[in-house]
């Protein structure tokens, strides 16, 4: 984009992208585990 002068990641994008991953990892997990109980088949996410 002309209006930024580097093609390097922004600091402030990685924080927020790292501390929201961080934050939202326990809610993902129980969103997860209640489609398990449901029947939905996670082959391809062993984790």
């Amino acid at each position: 984009l002309p209006r930024i002068e580097t093609n390097t990641i922004r600091s402030g994008f990685c924080l927020i992208l790292g501390e929201g991953i961080c934050q939202k990892a326990p809610k993902i997990s129980r969103i997860l585990n209640k489609l398990k109980q449901k029947g939905f088949e996670f082959e391809d996410w062993n984790f």
